[in-house]
């Protein structure tokens, strides 16, 4: 649990400083190479903390690790704690991609944002979220949309799933006295119940259901969050692909150049940080006619209404529980994330 505290510190503190700026350039420079790292080692991180399945697999870790021994309750509480840790690590994640990105781009790519994932949407059309697991991200190879969609998915049904067990415990909570079995939910395995009153019982075993529905109410907040930022993050990534992005010639020879010169600015990174890493300022370049209309032929089948929908119901949960009656940012985004697939619709259309 230390290891993941101490993560979770280190990546908010990075997701909101000034690390996310392109510092490729001054990759001469011993702090100029040490940033790009650590820019590197953020997205790095991205296919561990973007995957539900992943998160489960660090939460039973960290519950096993802690010395919970089985015991109902206990192992309950270190699991809630280590649950909300893994997910603030994630917001952290999204946080910095985001600064990243809206920090600007490169005359050679994007100008008006930085692009810090391809086009390939493989990871959204091929495996269901139940079951989405992702490798970490080799030093040469940044990571695709893809990765990003599947985790929208995965954090647009963790929130509905969140948000009836939030309610289901509140209304616990508001009823009044607790049942017995709910009682012994509640109660650690290992309290010596025989040696607490009926009403200690009640109080303790309450104390616990409002730690629950208080962890319940901050996970609809880290999804709350994630969605946004992600929506937010495919937005200015398909409006770039879709929109600005000018494939690369089809000459072999052109095409060649281009990959030998990425290989060079690699292979730069690496004697400067002693680990192969990509250069970020150009993930948006070197895109293909062929993976563009890949893009183009495929988004419609990882964005679809029923996912539109569910980002809309989302955003009218949160605001039904404030009493907030407005146009929000999931909307607004959600609008024009469909202009955008509509055009693409249109000019195919057209040809």
């Amino acid at each position: 649990m230390a290891t993941l505290q101490e993560l979770a510190l280190v990546t908010a503190v990075i997701g909101h400083s000034d690390v996310g700026h392109d510092w490729s350039s001054q990759m001469a420079t011993p702090i100029g190479s040490g940033l790009v790292r650590l820019q590197r080692l953020m997205l790095t991180l991205l296919p561990q903390y973007w995957s539900k399945q992943n998160w489960k697999s660090l939460v039973n870790q960290v519950t096993q690790s802690e010395g919970g021994d089985g015991v109902r309750g206990v192992d309950l509480m270190i699991s809630e704690d280590a649950s909300l840790v893994v997910q603030q690590i994630a917001t952290n994640l999204v946080s910095y991609c985001r600064v990243a990105m809206t920090i600007g781009g490169t005359e050679f790519s994007s100008p008006y944002c930085r692009i810090l994932l391809t086009p390939h949407l493989a990871e959204a059309i091929t495996m269901p979220s139940s079951r989405a697991t992702f490798a970490p991200m080799s030093g040469a190879h940044p990571h695709s949309l893809g990765l990003l969609i599947q985790h929208l998915k995965e954090c647009v049904d963790g929130y509905g799933s969140s948000l009836e067990t939030h309610q289901q415990k509140n209304r616990k909570l508001e009823s009044g006295t607790l049942g017995m079995e709910d009682v012994r939910t509640l109660l650690p395995a290992n309290m010596t119940v025989d040696k607490l009153s009926p009403a200690q019982q009640q109080t303790v075993a309450r104390q616990r259901l409002k730690q629950l529905v208080t962890n319940r109410k901050q996970e609809l907040q880290h999804y709350a969050y994630l969605i946004e930022n992600l929506l937010y993050l495919l937005w200015r990534h398909l409006q770039y692909y879709l929109v600005h992005c000018k494939p690369v010639t089809s000459d072999p020879h052109m095409v060649g150049m281009a990959r030998s010169s990425m290989r060079l600015l690699q292979e730069y990174g690496a004697t400067q940080s002693g680990d192969l890493t990509f250069d970020l300022s150009s993930v948006g370049e070197g895109v293909s006619a062929a993976d563009l209309e890949s893009l183009k032929i495929d988004i419609g089948k990882s964005l679809t209404d029923g996912l539109f929908k569910k980002l809309l119901d989302v955003e009218e949960a949160q605001f039904s529980a404030r009493a907030e009656l407005r146009v929000g940012f999931v909307q607004a985004l959600v609008r024009r994330v469909r202009r955008l697939l509509k055009l693409k619709a249109d000019v195919r259309t057209d040809i």
